[in-house]
């Protein structure tokens, strides 16, 4: 898998230019597109210049989301997508990937273990999705 689409997104600019100014990097995005039967059913996308936000390690990238439609779940594209990220960022020489999953997660925090992740720290998330679901847990792979 390659990404989809490369590119600095003006629309989230305040974000990209908070990490240019603190690590004097660009961030580039990457996004992968999941599809089953020529159908979209979820995607990953990656932020290479993203501090983590735990250990502050540089030089590293995020994966800020990756989404899979209930009936597509426990396909193994999550896998696929997770892999063509750790791919991409290993012909980048990234150090490690990072990410964040809410707390309550507990199957994604058991596949993201399985795939090498190691849990780092914890966060609170900015904005509550639902009462009481604001922690987050904080993973990252070295790759």
């Amino acid at each position: 898998m390659t990404p989809a689409r490369r590119r600095r997104p003006g629309s989230a600019r305040s974000r990209w230019c908070a990490i240019e100014a603190e690590c004097g990097v660009v961030p580039v995005v990457s996004l992968w597109v999941g599809e089953i039967r020529e159908t979209v059913v979820g995607f990953l996308s990656m932020i290479v210049g993203s501090v983590d936000p735990v250990e502050r390690r540089l030089g590293g990238a995020e994966i800020p989301r990756i989404y899979i439609i209930g009936p597509a779940q426990r396909t193994g594209l999550g896998r696929l997508l997770v892999d063509a990220a750790i791919e991409q960022a290993t012909t980048e020489s990234l150090p490690h990937v990072w990410l964040d999953v809410m707390a309550s997660a507990t199957a994604a925090r058991r596949a993201y273990a399985k795939w090498g992740f190691r849990e780092i720290g914890t966060r609170q998330f900015e904005k509550p999705v639902k009462s009481g679901l604001f922690d987050m847990i904080v993973l990252m792979k070295e790759v």
